[in-house]
């Protein structure tokens, strides 16, 4: 009986000294969180954040004491301090301080009657709304998406903002593009919501400094080798990528596969994997998620690029030329520097063609950017998306497949070394459908392109206001849009003066005269039999010798620009006197 006594109580030692904080305690001790929600609640574990006597079992339904406890332990690693507890703050219902804390600075007001309802269980939308009031508490602005749930119809309308905020930054995900906002919330998705919000605004977690072999030990397996093929399947380009889903998430540059109409993803150990889809993507922001179909897949961490500063050391992987897993080292030469309206981390470590959708990494193994471009001529100038403005696109759900995309236009800005610039609709790169395209010198064209060229109905502008509208094929201007305004009055029973409003750009104007408004039609000759081109406005007299007095005479005006001319004003008519 002694031994058997001993034993349990061994037992209950080794049981109650692991349960002190969150972070040394085993995550299957009390009911095994699901295969989507592990990795998540087991890196939070290394944080050593929270306590783990609220969270014994990661299946049940969290209530709101459980919750209100994360919300004011996110707040309290923001700011840094501890929530004092207001005077005559207090519930009929409990008494425990991250209760009274939470409601001392408006996180939450309670249930009504005084009460705070401990044991009340939290929905979905009710653990967004506080999990967003506690980081705007915080002092944080946080944007609101654009995009709707399926089910956003049945989501509260006090809960509309909080819940696509927190879609917004990837804090909470939906179902099939579903929220399913009145289900109820586990404590596995608590605890992943608050890890997600702490992994992008809360205070640096002390972890363990890693050498580069253990880092590239670490997440060389995520880091992918991406081949892209034509329409004809021939090679197209290569670049990299990285793994942030097990189920087949991988980030890169939306310029690695632009225009390719499919392609392949290599992993370290060899797998090739085809890219079956292309989920959310961003012209402007150099950005494309890709799907691939695996399960445990390799996954990358991805950190916070709002902590990185200047001059911390950093490594990067990818595969540039063509070489893959190749890791390099560097420095961060500037933390936020502006390009063309977009933020870049700018670094000193070499980046070739190829390093393109490759990782950025700080000394912890975890991505803060994603190597994308480098300045031609510049020696170790370079640049990386910071992963921050990556992580909204990781949350998006709707798909296109490569050749979809590669025959869809996007909206998009070129920058030239001229000096020139355009901005309108790209096709794999190229100027095609309508835009603006600005001469170093100010003037600009707005209007049709294909391919590169002029093409299409537009109007050129030149610095010193002259307009020309007309429409271009392949680049050659083909028809003239600029159609005089005309007028014609009688003079005399045989002589009539013509005139016309002057259009800029053009060389000269046709005259056109008839019997009837059907024709036949006539113009004005020059000494060769030619159109007579008149280069004035008005004051032009005609004399009509051929008509009779009191007879109706019609003319019209066409204008010549570039040698082109235009389509006839409109019909005027004169009635010579009798």
């Amino acid at each position: 009986m002694k031994q058997k006594l001993s034993l349990i109580l061994i037992i209950l030692l080794i049981i109650s000294s692991g349960i002190s904080s969150f972070g040394v305690t085993n995550i299957h001790m009390f009911g095994s969180p699901s295969s989507w929600a592990t990795a998540e609640i087991t890196e939070l574990a290394t944080y050593d954040l929270l306590r783990q006597d609220a969270f014994r079992d990661y299946q049940k339904s969290i209530t709101r004491l459980q919750f209100i406890y994360l919300a004011v332990r996110l707040y309290e690693s923001i700011t840094g301090s501890e929530i004092p507890i207001k005077s005559g703050v207090t519930f009929s219902d409990t008494t425990d301080t991250y209760a009274l804390k939470g409601a001392s600075i408006g996180i939450t007001t309670g249930i009504g009657g005084g009460k705070f309802g401990p044991n009340v269980l939290l929905t979905r939308e009710q653990l967004a709304t506080l999990m967003i009031r506690s980081l705007e508490l915080s002092g944080l602005t946080l944007a609101k998406s654009t995009s709707l749930f399926t089910d956003d119809s049945k989501i509260s309308p006090f809960a509309k903002d909080a819940v696509y905020k927190a879609s917004q930054y990837g804090i909470v995900k939906g179902t099939d593009n579903a929220f399913q906002p009145t289900n109820g919330a586990k404590i596995e998705e608590s605890l992943v919501i608050f890890k997600r919000a702490y992994d992008q605004f809360g205070a640096v977690v002390e972890k363990p400094l890693l050498s580069p072999a253990q880092i590239a030990e670490k997440v060389g397996k995520a880091v992918v080798h991406i081949e892209t093929f034509d329409a004809d399947g021939q090679p197209y380009a290569t670049g990299s990528g990285f793994i942030v889903d097990a189920s087949g998430k991988v980030v890169t540059n939306y310029h690695v596969i632009q225009g390719a109409y499919s392609a392949n993803v290599k992993l370290l150990d060899g797998r090739v994997f085809p890219v079956v889809s292309v989920l959310g993507n961003d012209y402007g922001r150099d950005v494309a998620v890709l799907k691939i179909n695996g399960s445990g897949l390799p996954t990358v961490a991805l950190g916070n690029s709002s902590r990185v500063v200047q001059g911390e050391e950093i490594l990067t992987l990818g595969s540039p030329i063509g070489l893959e897993n190749t890791l390099s080292d560097g420095l961060v030469s500037n933390k936020n520097r502006v390009l063309d309206g977009y933020a870049y981390i700018q670094i000193s470590a070499p980046i070739s063609p190829g390093s393109s959708g490759g990782v950025l990494l700080n000394y912890y193994g975890e991505v803060i950017g994603v190597t994308s471009a480098g300045f031609e001529g510049g020696q170790n100038l370079n640049l990386a998306i910071p992963i921050n403005e990556v992580k909204p696109y990781l949350t998006v759900t709707t798909s296109k497949t490569l050749k979809v995309l590669a025959t869809t236009t996007v909206k998009g800005t070129l920058n030239f070394d001229n000096g020139d610039s355009y901005t309108g609709d790209l096709l794999q790169g190229m100027m095609h459908g309508t835009g603006t395209y600005k001469w170093a010198d100010g003037d600009y064209y707005v209007g049709g392109f294909y391919e590169n060229m002029f093409h299409g109905v537009a109007t050129m502008h030149y610095s010193d206001g002259t307009i020309v509208k007309g429409e271009w094929y392949y680049d050659e201007f083909m028809e003239n849009l600029m159609v005089p305004r005309a007028y014609a009055r009688a003079i005399s029973s045989t002589e009539v003066e013509i005139g016309w409003d002057l259009i800029d750009n053009a060389t000269a104007y046709y005259v056109y005269y008839a019997d009837s408004p059907s024709g036949p039609w006539y113009y004005f000759e020059d000494e060769f039999g030619n159109p007579w081109g008149l280069e004035y406005r008005g004051q032009y007299s005609a004399s009509l010798t051929d008509n009779l007095p009191g007879s109706t005479v019609y003319f019209a005006v066409t204008s010549v620009v570039f040698d082109v001319e235009s389509e006839a004003s409109t019909i005027i008519s004169v009635t010579l006197p009798k």
